[in-house]
């Protein structure tokens, strides 16, 4: 799956100052990637996306 418009769930405030922070430990959790999981896909952008759901709506074309 590619991994071009990764986005963030539950950031940290902008009202945390750097000595506050100092205080915690910084982890990162998520799901564990797939054995053999190379990467981001080569050639996937947010307009091949866009193109690719436009094209669930659009008529098939007549034979």
């Amino acid at each position: 799956m590619a991994k071009a418009d990764t986005h963030g769930y539950a950031q940290r405030s902008r009202f945390l100052t750097c000595a506050v922070l100092e205080h915690f430990a910084q982890m990162q959790t998520g799901p564990e990637p797939p054995s053999g999981d190379e990467g981001p896909v080569e050639g996937v952008t947010t307009a091949s996306i866009r193109a690719g759901v436009r094209s669930l709506w659009e008529a098939p074309a007549k034979a």
